[in-house]
């Protein structure tokens, strides 16, 4: 039986799960390979016979026909490596031709530095603008974002049996999004614990029918829906991660507020109370030491 291009890619993403990626990681990288796959077709190119340079054209096709942005390019290179690495592993191919290729320059747009008083801000409206315990809620996620530098998906995978809530030395485990990983175990700011604490008395003392069900017990941080906030969900969304950044941004004329924003500042804050940019990368669960040092 012939083996099809829509095979290949069907059986790719298969392998990508089975890996520990993340749905949208794997959506994202079979889009890009179906792409390739369709340029390649389009030009009447096997995937046995692709030489090196075809990436070149394709990464030209991209800019100057379908007008991608660089670091769109860059992120559909990283797909398209990542499939020519499985047909390699199955042995469709014997080697990938793309490997010895440097990736595009990524193009780095950071956000502005949050100062200290900012995020101060940040932590006192989301007490005083929101019903609990959307407020403590929204306070603890703050301080998880920009004191521990938390991912976003990090953050909405978190379940209350990751927090150890220590007097003394209060941690929590971050569970990596691959299996091949080991947990990271964070001991965290004074101040996030306390937050924390306050977020997780709130729940206890909800009244709210929804929170009496074992089932709702289980995420650390559950969603709201409404104009006002009170009807809620089983789990926050990075979506709705977002879009709570967002709003508490906007009091506060932080347009665009962002994970990036908070990250970018805890990476700065760490560094000021004393850990040195090794400890850092290990808090963040970071392996290189490139991906803090554009923050510096």
């Amino acid at each position: 039986m012939k083996i099809t291009n829509a095979t290949l890619i069907e059986s790719f993403a298969r392998y990508l799960a089975d890996q520990g990626k993340q749905p949208a990681t794997i959506e994202s990288y079979g889009r890009d390979a179906e792409n390739f796959c369709r340029y390649l077709e389009t030009h009447r190119i096997a995937l046995t016979e692709i030489e090196a340079q075809i990436l070149s054209y394709y990464q030209g096709y991209l800019a100057v026909t379908c007008h991608d942005k660089p670091n769109s390019i860059r992120r559909s290179i990283i797909g398209i490596r990542q499939f020519f690495r499985y047909l390699e592993a199955i042995r469709f191919i014997a080697s990938s031709p793309f490997d010895q290729l440097p990736l595009p320059p990524r193009i780095e747009d950071l956000p502005a530095a949050l100062d200290p008083q900012s995020v101060a801000n940040l932590i006192r409206t989301s007490l005083s603008k929101n019903p609990p315990p959307k407020a403590e809620r929204d306070a603890a996620i703050c301080c998880l974002l920009a004191f521990e530098g938390l991912k976003a998906s990090e953050l909405v995978r978190l379940k209350w049996s990751d927090y150890f809530a220590n007097d003394v030395l209060p941690t929590l485990r971050i569970d990596p999004a691959s299996p091949q990983r080991s947990p990271r175990l964070l001991m965290l700011q004074a101040e996030t614990s306390l937050y924390l604490n306050r977020y997780s008395k709130a729940l206890r003392e909800w009244e709210h029918p929804f929170w009496h069900s074992e089932h709702n017990k289980n995420m650390m941080f559950i969603g709201f829906k409404g104009r006002h906030h009170l009807s809620p969900l089983p789990h926050l969304t990075r979506h709705g991660l977002k879009f709570m950044l967002y709003e508490l941004g906007a009091k506060e004329s932080l347009p665009h507020l962002s994970t990036e924003h908070l990250r970018h500042f805890a990476i700065n804050f760490l560094l000021s109370q004393g850990l040195s940019s090794e400890q850092v990368m290990i808090h963040f669960g970071l392996r290189r030491l490139g991906n803090i040092a554009k923050y510096l």
